[in-house]
């Protein structure tokens, strides 16, 4: 499993430490590592906290104790289970596909260029850097090597802001194709198989 970093603040009681960074759920999903251009060491089994940040706002507070510290990295681990499922849902990405969108109520619009970072049958994920409302909807359109996308119909279910520059769309499939549903799932399969040879 692979999740997508976040912005974030790494604070302990330990020499009362606040340093700015970003922050991943790691691929075991059980703990979550802080990166920056300098982690002050922290003695192993001292409790930290990790905040998930939006300029001055914490959307999301991680707490834990220290597994791992060096200068480019520390590690919590014993993280709140409930939040960490939250995150997890939130941050997990298994693909990283260049598309464009349009509003479906106006297909003949200039195309806006996203990222699709998850893939399912039922569910998009995407990165965008316009304002895209909760509840519009859209026609995706992909076309990389295994996998062509026309016309793929969804709706914003949730906007979350990652950075104030990016934006994460959660996005329902609303209608299929033929060809896009023999497409997504030829993909999705292919996913499932990269999965499986690296968890082997």
């Amino acid at each position: 499993m692979e999740f997508y970093p976040f912005p974030a603040v790494l604070r302990t009681e330990y020499n009362d430490i606040c340093e700015h960074g970003t922050a991943q759920i790691t691929k075991t999903g059980d703990a979550i590592n802080f990166f920056g251009e300098f982690v002050p060491l922290v003695p192993l089994g001292q409790p930290a906290v990790v905040e998930w940040i939006l300029g001055e706002k914490t959307l999301a507070t991680f707490e834990g104790k220290v597994y791992l510290s060096s200068a480019q990295m520390l590690q919590i681990i014993e993280v709140n289970e409930e939040k960490l499922r939250t995150a997890k849902t939130l941050f997990l990405v298994n693909t990283s596909i260049p598309a464009t969108v349009v509003p479906a109520q106006n297909p003949k619009a200039q195309p806006l260029p996203v990222e699709i970072l998850f893939l399912s049958m039922g569910l998009l994920k995407l990165l965008v850097r316009e304002n895209i409302e909760e509840g519009t909807e859209l026609k995706l359109y992909a076309h990389i090597e295994f996998l062509t996308l026309r016309d793929l119909e969804l709706k914003v279910r949730k906007r979350i802001l990652f950075h104030k520059e990016e934006t994460v769309l959660l996005c329902e499939i609303e209608g299929v194709s033929r060809e896009n549903y023999i497409a997504l799932s030829t993909y999705i399969a292919k996913l499932e198989k990269r999965k499986q040879g690296e968890e082997e």
